[in-house]
């Protein structure tokens, strides 16, 4: 029974992710705190507030863009390490992804090899016990044949 749990495609809803906007927000006001503590030229200080901040809004803007598009708020990966999304589009896991406590760096490459990177921390899907489960997926594949 329980393998038959470890074994069984693991279903992921997205959802927007309260801790990533935050780290963005606090980003933004450290860095404009720091520059406003350098010695350079105001002109320098303004472009470079500038460059930063417009780097900022569009990784906010990303991460809702990423959010609000409907195929990619429902995942199923499979044991082959497959994605499949609402639109059924598959993706292959890239070795590139990384696996941290607090969150998941997902490279998912598509049919075209383009790879669309997904931030994922524990608020960012649906499911608590989800989470969990994507990460002992990730760092310990599931072989297609029963140990026994």
């Amino acid at each position: 029974m329980k393998y038959q749990i470890l074994t069984a495609p693991l279903r992921l809803q997205l959802i927007f992710s309260p801790v990533l906007a935050v780290i963005l927000l606090f980003l933004s006001i450290s860095c404009s705190a720091l520059l406003f503590f350098a010695t350079l030229p105001m002109a320098i200080k303004i472009f470079v507030f500038g460059v930063l901040h417009l780097s900022l809004w569009q990784e906010y803007r990303r991460h809702l863009r990423f959010y609000q598009r409907k195929p990619l708020q429902s995942l199923v990966l499979f044991n082959t390490g497959i994605i499949n999304d609402a639109d059924n589009q598959s993706y292959t896991i890239d070795p590139s992804s990384r696996i941290w406590p607090w969150f998941i760096l997902l490279n998912l490459r598509d049919q075209y090899g383009q790879i669309q990177p997904m931030l994922l921390f524990a608020d960012s899907l649906s499911e608590p016990a989800a989470y969990r489960r994507l990460r002992v997926r990730l760092l310990h594949p599931v072989s297609q044949q029963a140990p026994f």
